[in-house]
């Protein structure tokens, strides 16, 4: 639905604009041609700049998102990779000290959900600091596009607060979210399974 909703923006302008040309090329305008001409340049600024927009803010990233699936899909290797470069770092040395630059280079790659992942694993287990994995796991349920990858954000978060802080409630409440904003995922399927088992 939001990427139809998002195509009808992105193609409006342009109809409006190809419409609006049309009529003034017709002759149909009562404004004089100066005038007519000022009108059909300013609404195509107007136009071109809304356009341009649109293209950086949802179809470069997504087109971006859809050439590194396909070329990562059968030539990824993980050496290549700077975040796993850097966990697996990370996890050899058990450096605490470098979490802070895991963590600016999640940020500098917020839709990808492996970061937020390891991040928080890492908070979890090395750092032995689950509230801190919690609030990484909720970021990146508010970052990653896919919703899949949000509702299990969500599951995770709501696991480690039912089960490391000891937040009944607070479980409940991520857990909902997840089954009421994304029901038809798998861990949005099971986080209404969860959260009925909890109540």
């Amino acid at each position: 639905m939001r990427i139809i909703f998002r195509t009808l923006l992105l193609l409006l302008p342009l109809a409006l604009f190809s419409g609006g040309l049309c009529w003034a090329v017709a002759g149909k305008s009562s404004l004089s041609t100066i005038l007519t001409l000022l009108v059909v340049i300013a609404a195509a600024v107007v136009a071109v700049c809304w356009e341009v927009y649109m293209l950086r803010q949802w179809v470069l990233p997504a087109l971006g998102d859809f050439l590194a699936r396909c070329l990562y899909a059968g030539h990824y290797c993980s050496a290549d990779d700077e975040l796993a470069q850097l966990v697996q770092r990370i996890t050899e040395e058990q450096d605490r000290t470098l979490l802070p630059d895991l963590e600016a280079l999640v940020r500098r790659h917020p839709g990808r959900l492996r970061g937020w992942q390891e991040l928080a694993h890492l908070q979890r287990t090395l750092a032995a600091d689950p509230r801190a994995a919690c609030e990484t796991l909720l970021k990146g349920s508010r970052a990653v596009r896919n919703k899949q990858d949000r509702a299990l954000l969500l599951y995770r978060a709501a696991m480690l607060r039912a089960h490391q802080l000891n937040d009944r409630q607070g479980a409940c409440e991520l857990l909902r979210t997840a089954a009421d904003r994304y029901p038809r995922t798998t861990y949005g399927r099971k986080a209404g399974d969860e959260l009925a088992r909890l109540r």
